[in-house]
């Protein structure tokens, strides 16, 4: 079976599961090239394979500045996409961990044989050629080209557009959020380079709250948001994961006890601290820890998010610190050793890099390096001997704790987290307790923006511990808030 039938069969499948699914249009799509005819029929069978076998979720994404609206399921959006308009974009907002990537992987499968579809994982694919980019040589066009199986030469936009043509087609951005802010910068003048071609080319970049923002960027021509999880997805990922139903009841005493199932305010129930997927699993493997036999039970009674992900990742590296502070010391160390400028750390965690700083405890760096790069905190990298930390959320604490050790300055430490962009390094900020002193300019940093209060509130509730939210605290924030945004997420916080 070739892409050209399996795209229409996928649609059918994410629509109408039980019915009859016919093959594609008669007038079929445009012969693709043979690297993405294999790719796209790669793609497009393991999606069918991922959707029969129930591993593919569905997804329901919201349409900002459509109120009433219905949400658009995943087929939907890739009909949007079909027919979207050339050198226009297309922003899928979403947290981390709440299945951006699944996403994107998808709507190649169901796009691809329809029309021309690169998807580019931006941290895997790109990264590191983006460090080698010039103006004749851009990044972006060598690994375009090598997903067409072509090798580039001295002209790579004519090359493109031999292989292209005139037709539309479609770039898939994925991974993007993996990107220092200096590399944010470099991947934006390759997609400038990319509009003055005049290529026929619809961008789809899957980003973060907060991560693009159209007072200062070309606004989309569609705007997606991928919403947190209700708490029904929460329970459902808990039941998969604990199958007995006394475990699952044993592991709910223990997250309640913890204040981890704290549900947040509004008309849809969702969980303070499980607003994603990786929330969920995060969650039951620290559970699923604090009820082994023997085990010592290091999470807070009131926890923020760096506490949640910060035990976690010290429970990886049992074998190499023998704490919490430990074992983040550690890598604070290593994550110094890749600032640039003194101003942003890179966060990989390569070999040399490691054995350049003093293991915990005392300890011979080599081994302490061997079992963290053999451990599930990190994943291997595009370049040998070269790892990133496993999730962006971990990669989020490292840099909240690299900025607020080094901006004594509540001015100075608000200025360096809203240079990051993103709302979900802003609550890791705030969450610090050396954050969270600054957390009035940082909400105000934030307002200023234009994001509104209602989508600030809930990633400021993640930071702020419960014990510490008495009438002194609001007092103090509303002396201090200065605008309607910022009175307006102290007033959420309180309910």
């Amino acid at each position: 079976m070739r892409n050209s039938i399996l795209p229409g069969v996928l649609v059918c499948l994410l629509t109408s599961p039980l019915a009859a699914c016919s093959g594609a249009s008669a007038t079929g799509p445009r012969k693709l090239p043979e690297a993405m005819d294999d790719r796209c029929t790669a793609a497009s069978r393991a999606l069918a394979a991922a959707i029969a076998d129930g591993s593919q979720q569905p997804f329901l994404l919201t349409q900002t500045g459509a109120p009433g609206q219905p949400p658009l399921t995943e087929a939907q959006v890739a009909e949007r996409l079909l027919t979207a308009k050339p050198g226009a974009e297309t922003w899928v907002i979403a947290r981390g961990g709440s299945g951006k990537s699944r996403l994107a992987w998808g709507l190649e499968a169901l796009t691809c044989g329809r029309r021309m579809t690169f998807r580019v994982d931006v941290g895997l694919d790109l990264r590191a050629k983006l460090e080698m980019a010039t103006a004749s040589q851009p990044a972006l066009a060598r690994v375009l080209l090598a997903q067409l199986g072509s090798r580039p030469g001295e002209d790579p936009a004519g090359q493109l557009r031999d292989e292209l043509g005139d037709a539309p087609w479609l770039l898939l951005l994925d991974g993007t959020d993996e990107l220092t802010q200096s590399e944010r910068r470099k991947l934006a003048a390759e997609l400038e380079w990319l509009q003055k071609a005049e290529f026929s080319q619809h961008i789809v970049r899957f980003e973060r709250p907060g991560m693009v923002d159209v007072k200062v960027e070309k606004a989309p021509e569609l705007e997606l948001t991928l919403p947190d999880m209700t708490c029904a997805e929460a329970d459902a990922e808990l039941a998969r994961r604990f199958v007995d139903p006394a475990a699952l009841k044993t592991a709910r005493t223990w997250l309640t006890a913890h204040k981890l199932d704290r549900k947040r305010g509004g008309e849809t129930c969702r969980y303070v601290h499980m607003s994603t997927h990786r929330d969920a699993e995060t969650l039951a493997d620290l559970a699923q820890d604090g009820l082994a036999d023997g085990a010592e039970d290091t999470m807070p009674m009131d926890p923020v998010r760096s506490n949640i992900y910060a035990v976690w990742l010290a429970h990886r590296l049992r074998g190499v610190a023998s704490t919490t502070e430990g074992a983040l010391s550690w890598l604070d160390r290593i994550t110094a050793q890749g600032a640039v400028d003194k101003r942003e750390p890179d966060l990989r965690l390569s070999v040399n890099r490691c054995e350049g700083v003093a293991a915990p405890g005392g300890g011979e760096s080599g081994g302490a390096c061997r079992r963290l790069m053999q451990s599930p905190v990190v994943r291997k990298g595009e370049v040998s001997g070269v790892a990133t930390l496993a999730n962006r959320t971990l990669m989020d604490l490292l840099l909240a704790r690299w900025l607020v050790k080094g901006q004594s300055d509540c001015a100075l430490l608000t200025s360096a987290t809203g240079e990051m962009a993103s709302l979900e390094v802003a609550a890791m900020v705030a969450s610090l307790p050396d954050g969270r002193r600054c957390l009035n300019p940082i909400v105000a940093a934030i307002c200023s923006r234009g994001i509104p209060a209602d989508a600030i509130i809930g990633f400021v509730d993640e930071a702020v511990p419960t014990g510490t939210r008495d009438a002194a605290f609001f007092a103090l924030a509303g002396e201090h808030a200065h605008g309607a945004c910022e009175r307006g997420v102290f007033a959420g916080l309180s309910k």
